[in-house]
């Protein structure tokens, strides 16, 4: 699970200046006008089974746009950080132009402080996006990615095992230190973004509505990027095989998402569902509270 740190242990982090480093080559105006790799100024943290893999794929077809799609998540901050410079970072970005924003998604950063600070030392005004599902509807799916990797927090458990435990007496109470549990606490995780880079660069899209018209979550979303208006209702189709849209610019054929993505859940009891809504709902009200907006699964 991701270290968290509190405000008084902030200076105890081990963060990086990306002043402290080479400083870069020289170029003249000819050599600002093209195509280079940059640091990303743009990053998608989270939160995880909410929708990330399908926000950055159709935000990379938006002209203005520079997708790191190569790795898929490059994990800088929580995995390499430690043992590589900025421009090692740098290099796995993809060519941009100086008109174009430089994105790159890893929902792992989301679930810890230090990652929120080691992004800021990298760049404070670097803008940070997040998509957010239903709680309850991001917990099954983890299970059942979990799953699906044999991941031992799972292994030989059913679905209401790792989310409930008796209590004294023996009734079934969601288990507050559930891992599960622990990262569909919204709020515990964000409030730390909203401190560390404040309500102005921290961007919230509501998954649920992205999953039922991507076109109505990615127009304010421009917006708030300042990009140019780009998207159109036309160029979103509906898969039925995958049960989700997909992306589609004629002469292009539709493009979706891997075969992995939309793997199938396990069925959930009404009654832990409704167990696991009532355990949720005063944790979403504070969530909703802090974003200033409100969400459809709400």
């Amino acid at each position: 699970m991701v270290q968290h740190v509190t405000s008084s242990d902030r200076l105890l982090v081990k963060t990086r200046n990306i002043n402290d480093e080479p400083a870069p080559k020289q170029v003249n105006q000819k050599q600002q006008n093209t195509c280079e790799k940059r640091l990303p100024s743009v990053i998608l943290v989270g939160s995880m089974k909410s929708g990330t893999s399908a926000l950055i794929e159709f935000m990379n077809h938006h002209p203005q746009i520079a997708a790191c799609r190569n790795p898929d998540e490059p994990a800088y901050f929580t995995r390499h950080y430690d043992n590589h410079s900025f421009d090692w970072y740098r290099k796995l970005m993809p060519c941009s132009f100086p008109n174009q924003l430089t994105m790159e998604k890893t929902p792992g950063y989301f679930y810890g402080n230090t990652t929120a600070l080691r992004i800021k030392q990298m760049n404070e005004n670097t803008k940070i996006l997040m998509i957010f599902k239903d709680p309850v509807e991001v917990a099954i799916s983890i299970y059942a990615m979990w799953k699906a990797h044999n991941d031992r927090k799972v292994r030989n458990k059913q679905f209401e095992d790792t989310v409930t435990v008796l209590d004294d007496k023996g009734n079934r109470i969601i288990d507050p230190d559930s891992p599960i549990i622990w990262y569909c606490r919204y709020v515990h995780h964000v409030k730390a973004w909203v401190d560390i880079f404040g309500k102005d660069n921290v961007y919230a899209v509501d998954g649920s509505a992205f999953e039922d018209d991507p076109w109505d979550e990615l127009k304010p979303l421009e917006k708030h990027l300042k990009i140019k208006d780009f998207y159109r209702k036309e160029y979103f189709v509906f898969s039925k095989k995958k049960g989700k849209f997909c992306f589609l610019r004629k002469p292009l054929k539709a493009q979706c998402l891997p075969p992995y993505k939309g793997r199938p859940h396990p069925d959930v009891s009404k009654d832990l569902i409704a167990l696991l809504k009532n355990y949720f709902k005063p944790y979403n009200k504070e969530f909703a509270q802090l974003m200033n907006r409100t969400f459809v699964w709400q």
